[in-house]
Parts: structure tokens; sequence; C-alpha cells
């Protein structure tokens, strides 16, 4: 399921990539060699293939950029979609607070420059970051874990060949 996930979220954020190329630029080719290339990088096809996080975070990365520069662009556009955008993305990675918070920003500035309400999608993203930090607790005792991701096993510490065995094995 977890791969599954995955696969659906960089497929929809490479295809927000591109219908929001081709509606800036105007190019059918910048629309169809940004998502080919991200695609064809040998790092990426590897990562799909696993069950780790990162393409998750890099597909909600861009949805998260889609909604939130619709959200700039239009003062019809309400705060809600990019707001839980980026409340996805900060729920999904360490690195997607970062993201999440350089978009809340840098759109907060541009629609505060445009006259517009400028601080919508701040509390979307301090919920975030709340409920992070609860489900951090409640699952693991600490707020923010910070060690002890990787506990070195104590038999094949020093022990080389013995880490090999046991790679080899598992």
């Amino acid at each position: 399921p977890g791969v599954g996930l995955s696969v659906l979220s960089l497929a929809c954020g490479l295809a927000l990539l591109a219908v929001y190329l081709r509606r800036t630029t105007g190019s059918w080719s910048a629309a169809i060699a940004a998502p080919t290339l991200i695609l064809l990088n040998p790092n990426i096809l590897y990562l799909q293939s696993t069950p780790m996080t990162e393409p998750l975070l890099l597909g909600l990365s861009l949805i998260a950029l889609v909604e939130v520069d619709a959200w700039v662009r239009n003062r019809r556009v309400t705060a809600i979609g990019p707001g839980l955008a980026t409340a996805r993305l900060a729920l999904t990675h360490y690195e997607g607070w970062c993201i999440a918070g350089a978009l809340v920003v840098l759109s907060g500035i541009a629609r505060w420059r445009a006259g517009f309400r400028a601080w919508s999608l701040v509390p979307y993203l301090g919920a975030a970051v709340a409920l992070f930090l609860l489900l951090g607790k409640g699952s693991t005792g600490v707020w923010f874990t910070t060690s002890g991701f990787f506990v070195p096993d104590p038999v094949s510490l020093g022990h080389p060949l013995t880490a090999l065995t046991f790679v080899v094995r598992g």
C-alpha cells in the first residue's frame, strides 16, 4: 500500500506540474520535458519502487506548489485547498516542514504585496506541525525523535564480516 500511495502521489504531482508549466509558459515541450526528466532520473525510479516516503514528499511538494500558486494568482481561490496541501506536505516528512514553510511565507508575502489576505495558510501549517508532534508523542513517548533511528547491532558492531553475513542473510 505504501508504494502505491507514493506512485499515486508522484503521478498526481507530475501531472499537475505539466499542467502548471503549460499554463504558465505556454510551452508543451516544457510541460512534457520536466516530468519526463524527473521520471527518467535513476534515483527517482529506485525510490519509486521502495516503500520510502521520498516520492510521496516530491509528489505532495509539487501538488502544494501548484495549489499555492493558484491561491496567490487568483483572489477567488479559497485557502482551503492550498492549506490542506501544505498540511499534507508537512505531515509527510521533516523536509516537508521546510518546503511547506517556504511556500506559506513566500505566498503570504506575494498576497500581502498584492493587497490580498496574506496569512491564511499559517493555521493549516501550524495545525499540521502540532499534529505531527502529538503523533510522535503518542507513538514514541517523546515529542520529537532525534535519535535511536539507527541503533547498531552489538553483535556485528566493529565486525565487518559478521555484518556482511547479516546483510547477505537478510
